[in-house]
């Protein structure tokens, strides 16, 4: 075929690429139909909640198990809805049972025994991770993220990890409906003022703020996968935050999906300060707590 013009080469290159995104998407929609289909429990809405480290004792678990117990409740008046983990834990017999107890012991949370509950194991994949870069580090949870919708795909797949770029998988190929609950954002403003202001931080090493060529470059890097993390942010039907800081945040990157945003603040026990009797005595101690996390800290 001859063309007159590198214009109509260009115009031709892009409506092949458009055509054969399109019908990969297509073939790999019917595909996760299917595992849908096989999977599904009767008439059930499947939940699936992207938690790999679901039996670790976090304030992120606690959201986790909080989040299913809802869920069961709205099953007991009468929504058919069920419930799927993906993690990293290796399956044994008495997993489910060992899990409910520790979250019993941990957290103060029973789940409504109706609720069925199943769990999609990963564990094959634990070991081959290392720490990689933010844009390998996230093309890494695409990767589990596929595995795991291979093996189940839900009707609605439910981040509580801060992992966006899994809705590429999820919602695009797998056809799925995303909500998330973002504790901290993978890439944050704060984090380019470091970069570009020179300043040495936890993740900006002083070798590079000394390097106006460096820093230049990894500015670069931080402000593109800024605009891919929220371009895939705003794959999300519903987004909810913890706090009002991660909501600034997440609000500036996630333009588009700004109207699907809400600050939902973690659940807390207070069970035990309530009853501590007034007449307890209290020790002039003061407590300092930080907390730095990267999203290379998310699978650890």
């Amino acid at each position: 075929m001859c063309f007159s013009s590198l214009s109509q080469v260009i115009k031709y290159l892009v409506a092949t690429t458009v055509v054969f995104v399109s019908t990969v998407i297509m073939i790999y929609r019917h595909k996760f139909d299917r595992v849908k289909r096989r999977t599904s429990v009767g008439d059930n809405i499947v939940v699936g909640f992207f938690h790999p480290n679901c039996s670790a004792g976090g304030g992120g678990e606690r959201v986790l198990w909080k989040a299913i117990q809802a869920l069961g409740e709205l099953r007991e008046v009468g929504f058919l809805i069920s419930v799927v983990i993906y993690t990293f834990d290796s399956p044994h017999d008495d997993y489910s049972k060992e899990l409910m107890d520790h979250v019993n012991v941990r957290f103060s949370i029973l789940l409504p025994p109706n609720l069925p509950l199943r769990f999609v194991h990963l564990n094959h994949l634990k070991n081959k991770r290392r720490r990689l870069s933010m844009i390998a580090e996230s093309a890494w949870t695409m990767r589990v993220a596929w595995a795991g919708l291979n093996m189940l795909t839900p009707h609605i797949f439910f981040d509580t990890t801060g992992c966006a770029f899994t809705f590429i998988v999820a919602k695009i190929l797998g056809g799925c409906k995303i909500a998330t609950y973002v504790h901290y954002p993978t890439i944050s403003t704060d984090m380019l003022k470091l970069v570009w202001q020179r300043r040495p931080s936890y993740n900006n090493q002083a070798q590079i703020t000394q390097s106006v060529f460096k820093t230049y470059l990894k500015f670069a890097y931080y402000t593109s996968f800024a605009i891919a993390y929220g371009v895939v942010g705003c794959l999300a039907d519903v987004v909810m935050t913890n706090s009002s800081w991660t909501y600034a945040h997440i609000h500036y990157l996630w333009r588009l999906a700004r109207n699907r945003m809400h600050i939902v603040y973690p659940p807390c026990n207070t069970n035990f300060f309530q009853n501590k009797n007034d007449d307890d005595k209290r020790e002039n101690i003061v407590i300092s707590i930080g907390q730095v996390r990267t999203i290379t800290c998310l699978f650890s």
